[in-house]
């Protein structure tokens, strides 16, 4: 059976009325009008917008007024200022700073979440530099452990397994693509 043309269709359609609104035009003219309903609620959405407005991830980027704190040889930079002043607005105080092989093996589980090497804890005793720390940060998270370790929370985060691990255990084809691919 031959389909109808175009031009078909076009004339067995009734023609618009001038002045009628119809389907999107009637919608919009009943938004510009406003509804009784909708009347009743602007009140209520004014204000909704205003504090969805006044969110502090639509404000402006600024910089904070850095605050004064009465520990300041414990303050090193602005954030240490901003966390300094924070606690002793609750009346608490900063902990003590951590030993160097403390804060060594707290680095290396945080970055790549393995303990160091009994190598690497030698070489950042051995040095005395002012970038030291720095160095050690910037090493770890140019390992290819960095990356694994984030692997290895993407797929627990997917529930990754080769197997449904169920008493009726089959394999899934092709799961190690999407371990592969992370």
């Amino acid at each position: 059976m031959p389909r109808p043309s175009r031009q078909a269709n076009r004339r067995t359609q009734p023609r618009r009325q001038p002045g009628t609104l119809r389907g999107t035009g009637f919608c919009l003219a009943l938004l510009a009008i406003g509804t009784p309903a909708a009347q009743a609620q602007e009140p209520l959405l004014a204000e909704e917008f205003q504090s969805r407005a006044e969110h502090w991830s639509w404000q402006p980027l600024a910089n904070p007024a850095i605050p004064t704190t009465s520990n300041q040889p414990w303050v090193r930079d602005a954030i240490d200022a901003l966390v300094l002043a924070r606690l002793e607005q609750h009346d608490l105080s900063p902990a003590k700073p951590a030993k160097p092989e403390t804060w060594l093996r707290r680095v290396w589980f945080d970055v790549v979440g393995l303990p160091p090497d009994p190598d690497a804890v030698r070489a950042f005793l051995a040095d005395s530099s002012d970038t030291a720390r720095q160095r050690v940060v910037d090493e770890l998270l140019a390992s290819p452990h960095y990356g694994e370790r984030w692997g290895r929370h993407w797929l627990d985060l997917v529930r990754y397994a080769e197997s449904l691990g169920h008493e009726y255990d089959f394999p899934i084809p092709n799961a190690w693509r999407y371990r592969d691919y992370v």
